[in-house]
């Protein structure tokens, strides 16, 4: 008996099984490889998108850095933009061109806080519509500290002073003499000690329980260093001379307020706002001046106070000066500490109010108003007011047997000239909505 085996299969079978593969294989490159070119074009698509975007944002984050430059140009530039006065091509309205991918603009707005610039920059990249905005808050600290009204190295004041709405600060350790000695304010900074208050042994920690609640003197506490005056700058204010000039006479050009050697001003009533420069010692009698008073020398004053009385603005948070033995108008009878009565200092609206920064209150006449260094020392005679802030670097510099009364003026910090500026601080840092 013979077997067979199966048949082997033919040539045609093979072939339909193949035609098989071949339409399951096709089938599947039908539906993958649109997917793919899909996917790949929209990649393609995005990364454009992102590379446009990522332009757009970089050109932004330029115009921010450049507004921060411009910032930093000098303090006049500093002082428009934190009191929203237009500064010609950085209010949003100017396209720089500059940068070959696209164009940028800047926009500075004061605020939100004190001190400190809101700065927009747009960036649009130039072959598309895609922009993106960069918003920085930045804020700069005022000379001294921003808080003093009196700035010495060390002061024995042998007299009474009375000091509202401010601060005083020292370098180093200094003795306070008179009613202030039995006041607890104004409040007292120094980086060493302070004279009665404390004496010797360590240091206490600024930031303790009792320091902050009995905010009146603080011993060891960081007291910037002062900063260094523009001398130049004001020695070439002085000696313009302008129309309506009323300067008293000896000045150098004649008809300015540039004096070289001593100067003593007698019954002087000037209210021009002008630069007096003097580069020796320097007297005031019997006057009433504004603006900025550099003496070089030793300065001294005498008489009484002349001119109208001075209708101040009292800073916003004159209050903080008080928190502890409100003075309540007269420097003899503070027992403190501020309450929510009103008038327990000048220009007190109640507890813890001083306004929003627009009240105004009478000091009366005043010897000064503005900003007065004093290069050697000042001797202090009779009961002079000063409105403004007052600057004596020398060790000691600051003594006599008067009387003065001495007004803090947050306006007259902001309008020192000096060379170097305190470094911009970056307070905040992002991306912002809005259009080109």
């Amino acid at each position: 008996m013979k077997f067979r085996y199966p048949l082997p299969a033919t040539r045609y079978s093979q072939a339909g099984q193949l035609i098989i593969a071949l339409l399951i294989i096709t089938m599947i490159i039908g539906i993958v490889v649109p997917a793919l070119i899909m996917l790949v074009q929209n990649e393609a698509k995005q990364t454009t998108k992102e590379i446009k975007q990522t332009r757009a944002f970089h050109l932004a984050e330029a115009a921010a850095d450049r507004g921060m430059y411009k910032l930093n140009e000098s303090q006049d530039i500093w002082y428009k933009a934190t009191h929203g006065i237009p500064i010609e091509g950085y209010c949003g309205d100017v396209k720089y061109t500059d940068i070959d991918v696209g164009v940028y603009k800047i926009k500075f707005s004061s605020g939100p806080g004190e001190q400190q610039v809101t700065i927009l920059g747009y960036g649009k990249d130039k072959t598309t519509d895609e922009s993106r905005i960069v918003k920085i808050v930045c804020y700069r600290e005022l000379p001294f500290g921003g808080k003093s009204v009196l700035n010495i190295w060390g002061a024995l004041a042998t007299g009474t002073a009375n000091v509202q709405w401010g601060a005083i600060m020292s370098l180093t350790s200094y003795t306070i003499a008179g009613s202030v000695k039995g006041e607890l304010w104004p409040r007292k900074f120094a980086r060493g000690y302070i004279d009665p208050r404390y004496t010797s042994g360590p240091l206490p920690k600024y930031g303790s329980i009792v320091d902050e609640e009995l905010a009146e003197w603080h011993c060891g506490y960081p007291v910037p260093d002062f900063p260094d005056i523009d001398f130049d700058a004001y020695a070439t204010e002085a000696q313009k001379v302008i129309s309506t000039n009323t300067a008293p006479s000896g000045g150098t050009p004649a008809g300015s307020s540039y004096y070289v050697g001593d100067k003593t001003f007698n019954g002087v009533i000037d209210y021009t706002k002008r630069t007096y420069y003097i580069t020796g010692n320097c007297t005031l009698k019997d006057c009433h001046m504004e603006g900025v008073l550099i003496c070089r020398g030793n300065f001294s004053n005498g008489g009484t106070d002349k001119g109208n009385d001075v209708i101040a603005q009292v800073p916003k948070n004159a209050w903080r000066e008080y928190q502890e033995g409100t003075p309540k108008i007269s420097p003899s009878d503070g027992t403190g500490p501020d309450t929510s009565a009103p008038n327990e200092y000048p220009g007190d609206l109640g507890y813890r109010d001083s306004g929003d920064g627009t009240a105004t209150y009478n000091v009366g006449k005043t010897m000064f108003s503005g900003f007065i260094y004093i290069g050697s020392t000042w001797d202090v005679n009779g009961n002079p007011q000063i409105y403004g802030l007052t600057m004596v670097p020398k060790l000691n510099g600051f003594s006599g047997s008067g009387t003065p009364t001495l007004w803090y003026n947050y306006g007259i910090n902001e309008t020192v000239q000096v060379t170097t500026m305190n470094p911009l601080t970056k307070v905040s840092w992002g991306e912002a909505r809005g259009s080109f």
